[in-house]
């Protein structure tokens, strides 16, 4: 122990001897594996190292480039969801449309059907009376678009009747829907 007197005061420090704990020694490893104790390096191969230091506009750079790429990268993300969420709706949007449309075709075509067939069943045709079905027939006709023709043929598929705009004009042969290829010729009315 020692004591020392400074100025009038007087301080006593005690000293201890420290005795180093057994099977380690100072620099940190232990005595039998001679592995590390502590994340510390011994003081022996402390050597300072020098970090290389960035200014202050690159560091300034380098805080807005990982401000702004974030929210770029996010922004294009949102903006592809919203292109894919687009193109949905205008793909419903169309096949609703292409429903309604194939509804009303489908409709139309079932009303000229009957029609047809109920012209077909005219007792005027039945019993032979061109006369009375040309009449029936030019009715139809009127209810009908301008463009519609009405073709009367016999059961050889020979053209017996033309009815609807351009009568007059026939053509020598028509082409069934089978790939055939009929004769077309027009009767007198």
């Amino acid at each position: 122990m020692r004591s020392q007197n400074v100025a009038g005061c007087r301080d006593t420090i005690a000293f201890a001897k420290v005795q180093p704990a057994q099977g380690i020694e100072l620099t940190g490893r232990d005595q039998e594996s001679g592995a590390l104790m502590s994340g510390v390096p011994p003081a022996g191969s402390l050597r300072p190292r020098r970090r290389p230091t960035l200014s202050l506009r690159s560091r300034l750079l380098l805080l807005v480039v990982a401000s702004v790429v974030p929210l770029i990268g996010m922004g294009v993300v949102r903006e592809y969801w919203n292109y894919r969420a687009k193109q949905d709706q205008v793909y419903e949007g169309l096949q609703t449309a292409a429903r309604g449309l194939a509804v009303a075709v489908e409709r139309d075509l079932q009303s000229r059907v009957t029609a047809l067939e109920t012209l077909a069943t005219s007792p005027a045709l039945q019993s032979g009376d061109l006369a009375q079905f040309d009449r029936q027939a030019e009715a139809f006709l009127a209810r009908q678009a301008p463009d519609v023709r009405l073709g009367l043929a016999a059961p050889d598929a020979t053209l017996v009747r033309l009815y609807g705009p351009q009568a007059g004009v026939v053509q020598r042969r028509v082409t069934c829907g089978a790939g055939l290829t009929l004769p077309w010729r027009r009767m007198a009315p």
